[in-house]
């Protein structure tokens, strides 16, 4: 038990020494080798937070779920936004018709995104970019708050569940994600109504 345990932690050390520092990061940075359909698929918030979670996406090296091998356009409001410690830029996005019901999409840093295909990583440094020139950068550990509509895509990825991840605000109940944002675009004006 002692030797199997050891072996888990040299493993996670080596593969967060490379960049990494989540649970099944190869599948969340589309470095696992496995394709995803790159045609999107429209859907919202409220239909993403009710795909039941799939059984063993909680281990560390879980492979990619059919779930996450699609891509998904998604309009929502961008509700705030914060640099997290891994260097990806946290979405915390709402709902149109209810900004309460939310979910978490993330930027990574391209940089960070060890095995994937360079078109992927183009795409999402070229996403990177365009969302800083538009809404600001982020800052480590701090929500900047945006409220405004957005069309984003990429494909879902179910996050290791362990509630709140770091007192994330806007975590879906299933913690679902887009991971990584392939695109995103403003699509309306600033709202002042929303809470």
């Amino acid at each position: 038990m002692g030797r199997i345990l050891s072996a888990a932690v040299a493993a996670a050390v080596v593969l967060c020494a490379s960049g990494c520092v989540h649970a099944r990061w190869p599948a969340k940075v589309l470095g696992d080798g496995v394709p995803i359909a790159s045609k999107p698929i429209d859907a919202t918030i409220t239909q993403l937070r009710a795909i039941p979670r799939p059984p063993g996406v909680d281990s560390f090296n879980a492979a990619r779920v059919l779930q996450e091998r699609q891509v998904y356009r998604v309009r929502a409001v961008l509700l705030r936004f914060s640099l997290a410690p891994d260097g990806d830029v946290h979405l915390a996005i709402g709902e149109l018709s209810d900004p309460v019901a939310t979910m978490i999409a993330e930027i990574p840093d391209p940089d960070r995104m060890t095995g994937a295909p360079a078109r992927y990583r183009d795409q999402v440094a070229r996403t990177r970019r365009d969302f800083i020139a538009t809404f600001g950068a982020p800052a480590l550990d701090v929500w900047r708050p945006v409220r405004r509509q957005v069309v984003l895509t990429g494909p879902l990825f179910f996050d290791y569940l362990a509630g709140p991840a770091g007192g994330q605000a806007g975590v879906a109940p299933n913690d679902v994600e887009i991971h990584p944002v392939l695109t995103i675009t403003p699509a309306g004006k600033m709202s002042h109504s929303l809470h």
